[in-house]
């Protein structure tokens, strides 16, 4: 009964290590977006 649990559990976290690796780059990618939206509306008042 335990094996099958724990190889889920193994799955679920190589696929939340997956999603935070992929999370990873998209975040950096908002970052410098956000500011510059952020710089282009203090701009537009």
């Amino acid at each position: 009964m335990g094996k099958p649990i724990s190889e889920i559990g193994q799955a679920i976290k190589m696929m939340e290590q997956a999603i935070s690796e992929i999370g990873q780059p998209i975040k950096k990618m908002e970052n410098p977006i956000s500011e510059i939206g952020f710089v282009w509306f203090f701009v537009q008042k």
